[in-house]
């Protein structure tokens, strides 16, 4: 497939295929994600992120905001009754089914599974689950970079402002044809975490529910720092992308846990940092106020740590002689 970049000056690198292109105006590039050829508010880059959110959503349907609400990674809301992940309303197709986009959820409209009854308050909850990613953040930025910079910043895996003091100072890979530098190196330089956020949800349903517990389940896109989030949560699970009908399944009992952790969870980012990249099982993992470590192979179920000898051929051993 064809791609290619146009580069601003002092502005986003624009890329895309051939479907839609991209506009050109006042010397400076931007997506024709409208496909008109005229540049819109919401494709301007110039303007503030509110500016072109208001523009968009003043071109769009309750129907449309309401779909792009509950998106979903593996399902459309609402979601064809023919297609790869059927959605089902009342036991019918979303077409025969007369319900509206603005009435569903992200559990693809269907009541809450067994036990579980959704309240408005937390005084009328007996616990709450909040749903969260691991950490985001972007590695390369040249245009907030100082003059001659590398364009480089720390890739952060906890959620609160992180600044890399113990990177190394020459960095190990670099040298590419494109950079004005060859060392790579971040040192010093700060992470900025697009998701935050999701630590202040967690800590403030805490704060609200009390003495209740609060379970969080963490999408895992990578790694996290989970000393943050601990300290704010009863029970704390991690999913790489599955449904939330599944998690339910999870917390109401009705299926039990069985997974395994397949990466090792940091204490913090300094052992991220000092580790060995090309060393398998070389960082410290957390340990958690009740004694657990989120070593590779970690997992739990009802009856405490999962000891099944799964994991044990794929640990890594220390060799000695």
């Amino acid at each position: 497939m064809e791609y290619r970049i146009w580069h601003n000056e002092n502005g986003p690198d624009i890329g895309c295929g051939p479907s839609r292109g991209v506009i050109e105006q006042d010397g400076l590039f931007f997506r024709n994600l409208e496909g008109t050829g005229e540049l819109l508010p919401y494709e301007d880059w110039r303007l503030t992120p509110e500016e072109r959110a208001k523009d968009l959503a003043d071109r769009l349907t309750v129907e449309e905001i309401a779909g792009l609400m509950l998106y979903s990674p593996h399902q459309r809301v609402p979601a064809p009754s023919d297609g790869p992940f059927p959605g089902f309303y009342g036991g019918k197709g979303y077409a025969e089914s007369g319900a509206a986009p603005y009435e569903l959820d992200p559990m693809q409209g269907a009541a809450l599974p067994e036990g579980f009854v959704r309240v408005d308050t937390p005084e009328e909850a007996d616990a709450a689950v909040v749903f969260l990613e691991s950490p985001k953040s972007e590695c390369y930025d040249r245009n907030r970079d100082e003059p001659g910079g590398n364009g480089y910043f720390p890739i952060s895996l906890q959620y609160r402002p992180y600044q890399a003091e113990k990177a190394r100072k020459v960095s190990i890979a670099g040298g590419d044809f494109r950079e004005e530098s060859d060392n790579r190196s971040y040192q010093g330089k700060s992470a900025v975490i697009y998701n935050e956020a999701d630590l202040d949800n967690v800590v403030r349903t805490k704060e609200q529910m009390g003495n209740k517990p609060v379970i969080a389940v963490i999408r895992m896109h990578n790694p996290a720092v989970l000393s943050e989030l601990e300290p704010f949560a009863d029970a704390i699970l991690c999913e790489f992308g599955v449904q939330k009908r599944a998690v339910f399944d999870l917390i109401s009992g009705k299926e039990e846990p069985s997974g395994l952790l397949p990466i090792q969870l940091p204490a913090d980012m300094d052992t991220v940092e000092m580790h060995c990249e090309d060393v398998p099982m070389n960082m410290v993992p957390y340990t958690d106020s009740c004694g657990n470590t989120y070593d590779y192979g970690f997992g739990m179920n009802w009856s405490g740590v999962i000891r099944d000898g799964r994991a044990e051929k794929y640990r890594w051993k220390e060799k000695k002689d």
